[in-house]
């Protein structure tokens, strides 16, 4: 069986854009990493602070998945960025950024796939690294269920179900690699209720959302032009 490598960008590039929920304007920096480095976020308004994209940094989850160092340090909205590194297939990456929260871009994982293929995509001199799933792992909190199986391929079944008839019950399956990834899931975009903005923003959510990184959802249709 051929080994499958580990995989850099070519050559570094950047982006900038708002903080969906802090507002704020984010530089984000992308650099090539040696093997075996994995993902790197700097805070470089912190003191070059490092958050390693690791699961035990994950100390928030809701309305994004926020990570924190040690020391306190700590970075939100790093999930589209990081799928659409597994997207893209990247191991090794540094990322360097001077604000609290990754740009939302227009809301998806697609503008940075267009990113690391600007960058272009090398393979490096070691084979990647692999988690297997042995056993079935459940975990459900309220209404909310996910759970792990043992498979020989990576597919994932969706549903969702809102009461709200502009959404209402919906299900998918991904099934596939990068290529299904980048057609079939990257344009995906975060949605809100329009219903829920203000209570969002007394609570330091959502300050920098708006229809151009935000799909909104009113009582009965949804408010972006086009949908």
């Amino acid at each position: 069986m051929t080994a499958i490598l580990q995989k850099t960008i070519k050559s570094p590039i950047s982006c900038t854009g708002i903080g969906l929920h802090s507002g704020i304007n984010v530089n984000m920096a992308l650099r090539p990493a040696p093997v075996g480095t994995g993902i790197v976020f700097t805070r470089i308004d912190q003191g070059n602070a490092l958050l390693p994209a690791a699961y035990d940094l994950v100390a928030e989850t809701r309305l994004g998945t926020t990570l924190r160092n040690g020391d306190g340090v700590g970075l939100a909205a790093v999930e589209h960025l990081m799928a659409a590194l597994w997207g893209c297939e990247i191991d090794n990456l540094f990322v360097d950024i001077d604000g609290p929260e990754v740009p939302a871009m227009d809301g998806s994982a697609a503008p940075f796939v267009f990113l690391m293929e600007c960058a272009g995509v090398v393979e490096q001199g070691a084979s990647r690294q692999a988690v297997r799933v042995c056993r079935s792992v459940e975990v459900i909190d309220g209404d909310k269920r996910i759970a792990l199986t043992p498979a020989d391929d990576f597919s994932v079944d969706l549903l969702i179900d809102f009461d709200n008839p502009t959404i209402a019950r919906q299900s998918s399956c991904f099934h596939g690699g990068s290529f299904a990834f980048k057609t079939e899931i990257s344009r995906a975009r975060t949605f809100g209720f329009a219903n829920e903005v203000a209570a969002l923003h007394a609570a330091g959510f959502a300050l920098g959302g708006s229809l151009e990184n935000a799909v909104v959802v009113g009582e009965n249709r949804v408010l972006n032009e086009g949908g």
